[in-house]
């Protein structure tokens, strides 16, 4: 691909010829919904939206850090491409982290990783770490006012505690994001990684070994039988 290809390949529409229609529009989709996350919470919290669903409402604590470990994972995929070695989230997010993130970021990605992404992207809680005698905590928070930073304390018995605000979270997600693509458009290289991460690592089209699946996908085939629509759940 020349250049313009390329461009094209990341930053075009292709609604007729790919599953996802922008390829690095899905990033923006992903901080659109953190967005709305963050949004939403916080006009609940200030009583300025009504809940319309039944049970306890909360202001996105877990749920929008969720959000960014999966977007940062995706644009750190993209952004390392070929290393030649078996796909590894927590050494792309290094590397992602370390060029586009603050300081005190590049100086602990891996602690952040395995604490947050390892734990609530997969269980919806925090990981604890014990390493060299010491105890390490993840907590949330939310708080617009980013004067109101992420910080780390040490209790009385050593246990070390790294709290979160999770908008300054995003906010750090979506400058990152930013800085990445103001490169992306004239970084050859970065064009290059982005379309091998894409086609290599983030294709949505699985073939599954698993011997039940196809079982699940006739259930699917009978159910809609003549038509083309059939309602689900229901």
């Amino acid at each position: 691909m020349n250049e313009r290809e390329r461009l094209d390949y990341i930053l075009g529409d292709h609604e007729e010829d790919d599953y996802i229609t922008n390829r690095f529009g899905w990033l923006d989709a992903l901080l659109s919904d953190i967005r709305s996350l963050i949004d939403g919470g916080q006009a609940f919290v200030k009583g300025e939206i009504k809940p319309t669903l039944e049970g306890s409402h909360g202001a996105g604590n877990l749920s929008i850090a969720t959000l960014v470990c999966t977007g940062l994972e995706l644009v750190s995929a993209l952004y390392v491409g070929d290393t030649g070695k078996k796909y590894n989230a927590t050494d792309n997010v290094k590397e992602f982290v370390k060029e586009y993130f603050p300081d005190d970021g590049k100086k602990i990605p891996r602690t952040l990783w395995l604490g947050i992404r390892n734990g609530i992207n997969h269980v919806f809680i925090p990981n604890m770490i014990e390493v060299s005698n010491n105890r390490v905590e993840f907590t949330f928070f939310v708080n617009r006012d980013l004067s109101k930073s992420s910080h780390v304390t040490q209790s009385k018995n050593g246990i070390i505690t790294i709290h979160i605000n999770s908008i300054q979270f995003y906010h750090l997600l979506k400058q990152a994001i930013d800085k990445y693509k103001s490169k992306l458009v004239t970084d050859d290289n970065l064009q290059r990684n982005f379309i091998y991460g894409w086609e290599s690592k983030l294709t949505p089209y699985i073939i599954t070994k698993d011997q039940l699946i196809p079982k699940e996908i006739k259930y699917l085939m009978k159910k809609l039988g003549p038509s083309n629509r059939s309602d689900l759940f229901v």
